[in-house]
């Protein structure tokens, strides 16, 4: 007689053996949630050092902007008084 076609031969399973490895199952899926959740936590607090440091980086670039603009306005204002286009300050000390 030939050989017999035995689909079960390979899991030779008792409660021990399955108990075995579902710990297994179970202690992976931990440490890999475990990982991840420190992997997050790293990235996000990358992700917010970097956006708090555009976002300072970017109110810098607009203050210097803004006191440049400032400069300039007055240099125009303090040339147009001199050349007498618009009357001195009344305000001047």
């Amino acid at each position: 007689m030939g050989v017999k076609f035995e689909f079960f031969r390979f899991f030779k399973l008792n409660y021990y053996s399955f108990y075995v490895k579902k710990e297994k199952i179970y202690t992976f899926l931990h440490t890999i949630t475990a990982y991840s959740l420190v992997g997050l936590t790293i990235y996000l607090g990358y992700s917010f050092f970097h956006m708090w440091n555009d976002a300072v980086h970017y109110s810098y670039k607009h203050y210097i902007r803004k006191e440049k603009q400032r400069k300039e306005l007055y240099e125009k204002i303090r040339k147009a008084r001199e050349s007498g286009l618009i009357p001195k300050s009344e305000i001047i000390d």
